[in-house]
Parts: C-alpha cells; structure tokens; sequence
C-alpha cells in the first residue's frame, strides 16, 4: 500500500487549480464541483480513500446526509447536509452536498464552504437575534437529555 501524505495531496491540488476548473454558481460565484475534487482525490489517494455516506429519514419525510471519508482506514473527515424539499433529485443533491462539504472541511475545496447563497438563505430564514428570548439552558438535567426523546442519557 503506498501512503500518500494529506498536506502534500492538499498542496498539489490548490496549485493546480486553474480558472477554467471553475464552474459559475448563482451570484455568478465561483465553485469547484464535487465531481472535480472527488476526481482529483481519487486519482491522487487511490484505494487509500473510501467514502461512505448514510441518510437518516427527519420526520418531515426529508433526509440528513452524513459523508464520512476515510485515508488507510482512518476517519479524517465529517461532511453533513439535509435535504429541505422533495423535489426531483433532491435527495441525490443533498448527499453530493455532504461529500462536498467534507472533502472542504478535509481542504479540497475552492475559496468556500458554504456559498454566499446558502449563508444568505439561511440568515433570512432565521430570526434575529434580538426577537429571541435568552433562558437557561435546560438541555441536561442531572446528566440526562431533557425531553429528547424520552430523556434518554
């Protein structure tokens, strides 16, 4: 098995970045597909890397997307995304998403993790800070969850 060094794989693949590897996103935002990292990862890492990904059903019928990626065996990154609609291909999307977002998190990336997009999206579909109510956390009581689900340890 040949080891290949993750800060040397990071290095070559940021210098080898061109302007054209970029694909235009709404905003007119440069992006680097997932197919374009996850291409150069598995050319570069061969059999050395493996990604599985897991969906979990949310109770809205949507799904949360959990991409773990691992080098010789070893767990070395966490991506996650939720699918928020069940329109065609949603499900499909939202898993690519969570590679994406862990092949980010592990440096293969452009200049973002999330788009401006996403964290405009976000930010306008939560409230403002100031119409929140501050109490006390009551996550834990006595070393137990409280009431998620059925205060379970």
């Amino acid at each position: 098995m040949i080891e290949r060094s993750l800060k040397d794989a990071i290095q070559q693949f940021r210098s080898g970045i061109r302007k054209t590897d970029y694909d235009k996103v709404k905003g007119n935002k440069d992006y680097l597909s997932v197919a374009y990292r996850l291409k150069f990862c598995r050319e570069y890492f061969g059999e050395n890397m493996s990604i599985q990904t897991e969906s979990t059903e949310l109770s809205n019928g949507s799904h949360k997307f959990k991409a773990n990626i691992y080098l010789n065996e070893k767990l070395v990154s966490v991506g996650e995304s939720k699918q928020m609609s069940n329109k065609e291909k949603d499900f499909e999307k939202a898993q690519t998403v969570s590679v994406g977002r862990g092949l980010s998190i592990l440096g293969f990336m452009g200049d973002e993790i999330a788009s401006k997009d996403e964290m405009e999206s976000f930010w306008q579909d939560a409230k403002p800070f100031e119409e929140k109510k501050i109490t006390k956390d009551k996550t834990f009581e006595n070393g137990h969850k409280v009431n998620y689900p059925k205060d379970e340890p």
